[in-house]
């Protein structure tokens, strides 16, 4: 039991980390934090119906031509899942957009921009640890005899080899580009540039790319070799960061603009 907490704390440990670090190298508002929790939970809390009345539309359209101009398959990878990749995309980052304007609107400068990202990310671990656990249990109630079952089922799935693959993709790969996504919509909201929203949307179409790239074009390797599962992990989470590059981009891109603690409204 004990190493099962050492492993889930490591994945939540990274982005935790990050925001400690983060906070006290450039002064970003705490408070920030108070924000992510509440886009976090506006954006999953209105997920669940919105998902039961969406999800048989997207299913419908695995193995079609996508609104009669997308192939079904592009180079082996199939594309029914851009639809629901951009619905989520804009939903979710409209929800932050609304949270930036109306809410967080003391949120105005690059470093709690980044801020938000990271915490959002450390949010976004904790709901993953939660969704394993209730994948292997059946289970999703919050009182203890249900803690206590995730536990002891979940140990003997959990390794350190899934600890650390989680905990890298949590803790860079996801804050990047939470952290970017994040920037683009403050962006958007501080200097009334709508495209910057859809482009923190459209960006939620490459975690899936990679997805599928990573899966469908795995390099060769001998079945002898003796660290081919360490391999496999690299090289998912490889092409996982190479999916997030753009927003790696927007982070440095959108500093200069956003390193002003006040900016006009235009």
């Amino acid at each position: 039991m004990i190493t099962l907490v050492a492993q889930l704390s490591s994945v939540v440990a990274l982005p935790v980390v990050a925001v400690i670090v983060w906070q006290r190298r450039t002064g970003a508002a705490w408070k920030t934090l108070l924000f992510v929790l509440f886009a976090f939970a506006v954006y999953n809390t209105a997920k669940i119906p919105i998902r039961e009345q969406v999800t048989p539309y997207f299913n419908h359209l695995a193995g079609r031509e996508i609104w009669g101009i997308i192939p079904f398959m592009i180079s082996g990878v199939p594309t029914y899942w851009i639809p629901e990749s951009l619905f989520y995309g804009l939903f979710r980052e409209s929800v932050r957009w609304l949270t930036f304007r109306y809410v967080a609107k003391s949120v105005q400068c690059w470093q709690d921009g980044v801020l938000f990202g990271i915490g959002y990310s450390c949010l976004a671990a904790v709901l993953m640890i939660w969704g394993s656990s209730s994948a292997q249990t059946g289970v999703s109630e919050w009182d203890p005899p249900s803690f206590v079952a995730r536990a002891m089922m979940l140990k003997d799935d959990y390794n350190w080899i899934r600890a650390v693959v989680e905990a890298w993709r949590y803790g860079v790969t996801n804050v990047i580009f939470n952290a970017g996504t994040s920037l683009a919509v403050l962006y958007s909201v501080r200097r009334r540039k709508v495209w910057f929203l859809l482009a923190a949307a459209l960006l939620h179409i490459l975690p899936p790319v990679a997805h599928f790239v990573s899966i469908l074009h795995v390099p060769p390797v001998h079945p002898m070799f003796p660290w081919r599962t360490y391999f496999f992990a690299l090289w998912f989470e490889f092409v996982g960061i190479v999916a997030v590059l753009p927003a790696l981009w927007l982070i440095f891109h959108l500093r200069k603009p956003l390193s002003a603690k006040r900016l006009p409204n235009q």
